[in-house]
């Protein structure tokens, strides 16, 4: 099942389940990790012999809290810590989304700009001249998941994009013909993938360092990046597959700005943070997508229910799971960071529900 029907369905099940009892949490960091606890335990399938280990970031008005829960690998008891590096799959779309309000901001692009602008003009699609930024990024394109005959570049379903080039994806844009019975919204690696290259055009710069300058330089990142040196690509976290056994990081020939990122859990709450600071307006709001409860917002997928919006989004690679959701009117967030591929999203759900139950943040619907 597609992993955001499986999210968007937890939602809707945090949002409409009032008939569990508050739970009311202690601002005492021992005391929310004890009713964590319960809840992988009474309320979660977690287990730590398929997920060796993961850490969640909580951040709870003006406090924050950080947990670690099994080990760091299968082979030794090492606990995670907040700065261990995993891969966090497709939540880079957030931070893509965020790079380019940011390029907008400084009036390098325009979320309006056509796509075909912004490439070489041998890599233009005629049939594509209403395309602008902003269908790319609230996967309004209409553009596939990934694109056609990807699976001919795929020699290791493990690394999926270590053989996709850039001069693939440029031949798939200029030859794509738009099926008119395409589906308004389509949730599309290609899009992102897309913009990987406007942001390059743009800045004329590579994706590393523009996600660099633009984004991790302002908020102060200090292990979040996309492209591997010598003394990062051993610093990844060891992650399992879904049989358990060690997966290796993905590399990438393309798509690094749809599913690249690599982060640890202090930077993420860095951007955690950064991104419940937004205020979110009606005219951002994008129509509905999987179903009419779910929407987009900045590269994020909304919830709306009794005047309180949830946001979230998750990634996965061969060996690792991230997911993140925040809360903006309650300025609560969760960030979870596992080492293996099979998800946390409910888990994270639920501690973000457990938090907005307490006594001080009771939100009747959640």
């Amino acid at each position: 099942m597609n992993i955001l029907l499986v999210q968007s369905k937890l939602f809707l099940i945090a949002l409409l389940n009032v008939a569990v009892s508050c739970i009311c949490v202690s601002q005492d960091s021992a005391q929310l990790k004890v009713e964590i606890e319960k809840v992988i335990r009474f309320d979660t399938e977690i287990d730590f012999n398929k997920t060796p280990g993961f850490i969640i970031g909580v951040i709870d008005g003006d406090s924050t809290f950080i947990f670690d829960f099994g080990k760091k690998d299968k082979l030794t008891d090492e606990i995670l810590n907040s700065t261990d590096i995993f891969e966090i799959g497709s939540m880079t779309k957030l931070y893509m989304t965020q790079l380019i309000h940011e390029l907008e901001n400084q009036k390098i692009l325009h979320t309006s700009d056509n796509v075909n602008q912004w490439l070489a003009p041998e890599y233009r699609n005629p049939r594509l001249s209403n395309l602008t930024i902003r269908h790319l990024l609230t996967h309004t394109s209409s553009l596939p998941k990934r694109p056609t005959w990807f699976g001919k570049r795929e020699k290791n379903i493990q690394n999926p994009y270590e053989y996709y080039q850039t001069s693939d994806l440029l031949k798939f844009y200029r030859d794509y013909i738009p099926d008119k019975k395409s589906k308004p919204f389509v949730y599309s690696h290609t899009n992102f993938a897309l913009l990987e290259l406007i942001i390059q055009s743009a800045t004329q710069m590579s994706i590393e360092d523009a996600l660099q300058t633009y984004l991790g330089q302002p908020l102060r990142f200090k292990n979040t990046f996309i492209d591997y040196t010598e003394n990062k690509s051993a610093a990844v976290t060891t992650g399992y597959d879904r049989a358990g056994r060690p997966a290796s990081p993905w590399t990438f020939a393309s798509f690094k700005g749809s599913e690249g990122i690599k982060t640890n859990l202090n930077d993420a709450m860095l951007f955690m943070k950064f991104s419940m600071s937004k205020k979110i307006k009606k005219d951002e709001i994008s129509a509905s997508t999987f179903n009419d409860a779910l929407k987009m917002w900045n590269g994020w997928y909304l919830i709306s229910a009794d005047k309180i919006n949830l946001l979230t989004h998750t990634g996965q690679t061969s060996g690792h799971n991230a997911f993140m959701a925040i809360s903006p009117d309650t300025n609560t967030g969760v960030v979870i960071l596992a080492n293996s591929t099979i998800g946390t999203e409910d888990l994270g759900m639920q501690i973000l529900r457990m938090i907005n139950l307490n006594g001080r943040k009771r939100v009747s619907n959640l």
